[in-house]
């Protein structure tokens, strides 16, 4: 995409995340002001061209209609067990659930609806059903939860980092911790915690979406990581410390 770009496909209208399984990369994108159900793109060309492969979260999924997709980069095969893993950030009543909720696939079947399931609870471990109507809640914020959760995994310290934006105008937001991504969860940083530019509206009103942290960018002994986000629809990108304990 972009200028003189490589590829001559038209773009998808919608917004979308992103995940590479092995040699192929597929794409959830929520349909564009409607946001209630996904389709799944798929690329086996490292993103040259894409084949649409139809509605993977359909209407009557439609809390997963904008997943937010766990990263494990190098540690995939090991972490996530042959599984892709993702969390429900999106509620047609915008944000009044105030949940997330949790998926996986196989990862040879993340182009079948029917392959997925979603926790619903544990006891001395993680319970899996098939039926979406059967999910647990595996996080909550009172305060409220919007759309474009992100989760990657931390390998220096066994953890999941959790980013969930809690207001969708103002963007403020939170960066949380687990060893399992169905909790429970601690609290690193929330809303003040965190630099003002990372979360103040922007120019014309748009404020800072998307806060993720590349697996492959954190630094070996996993104290120095670069923080991606959508500010004022601009590409930014900034230096972050941790202090572990």
């Amino acid at each position: 995409g972009g200028a003189n770009a490589l590829s001559p496909q038209a773009p998808t209208v919608g917004k979308g995340t992103i995940i590479a399984v092995g040699e192929r990369i597929y794409l959830f994108v929520s349909e564009q002001d409607k946001w209630d159900r996904c389709r799944l793109w798929r690329s086996a060309d490292q993103g040259l061209s894409w084949s649409d492969r139809g509605w993977i979260f359909p209407q009557s999924h439609k809390v997963f209609a904008f997943p937010g997709l766990v990263q494990y980069g190098a540690e995939a095969g090991a972490r996530a067990g042959g599984y892709v893993y993702g969390f429900s950030d999106n509620d047609p009543r915008r944000g009044m659930d105030r949940k997330l909720y949790l998926f996986r696939v196989k990862a040879g079947d993340v182009g079948k609806t029917d392959a997925y399931e979603y926790f619903s609870g544990t006891d001395r471990s993680p319970r899996w059903s098939g039926r979406v109507e059967d999910r647990a809640p595996v996080f909550e914020n009172p305060a409220g939860i919007a759309w474009g959760t992100t989760c990657v995994y931390h390998r220096v310290t066994g953890r999941h980092l959790l980013a969930v934006t809690t207001h969708e105008l103002p963007g403020d937001w939170g960066l949380y911790e687990s060893e399992h991504l169905w909790g429970p969860w601690r609290t690193v940083a929330y809303g003040d915690d965190l630099p003002e530019w990372t979360y103040a509206p922007a120019e014309k009103g748009r404020p800072a979406y998307l806060p993720t942290f590349p697996t492959h960018w954190i630094s070996p002994d996993g104290k120095t990581l670069w923080c991606v986000f959508d500010h004022g629809d601009h590409f930014n990108l900034s230096r972050c410390t941790l202090r572990l304990r």
